[in-house]
């Protein structure tokens, strides 16, 4: 649990050591942000998503609005490698 809390704080996981997942996913809101569209990735360009709620995740069987990821790997890698959000290219999947 420790490390997934250190990992959801830290921001040099983004390219440009200023973003972090707690960037966008803000505690006081459920862990999800008050934006129609997020603008505080690493290249300040309008996201095509908000930051969703991250509770209670487990029982989802369709993660993000449109179901765009399915299990949660893949929804915590693919803002890590996207780069507008966190912009780690040096990620593997």
């Amino acid at each position: 649990m420790a490390l997934g809390r250190w990992l959801f704080y830290a921001p040099h996981l983004s390219s440009d050591r200023q973003v972090s997942c707690a960037t966008c996913h803000e505690q006081a809101r459920a862990f999800a942000d008050d934006a129609a569209l997020t603008q505080r990735g690493v290249s300040g360009r309008p996201l095509a998503r908000h930051a969703p709620a991250l509770i209670n995740l487990a029982w989802v069987e369709g993660l993000i609005w449109d179901g765009g990821t399915k299990n949660l790997e893949s929804l915590s890698l693919a803002p890590l490698k996207h780069p507008d959000e966190m912009g780690n290219s040096q990620l593997r999947s």
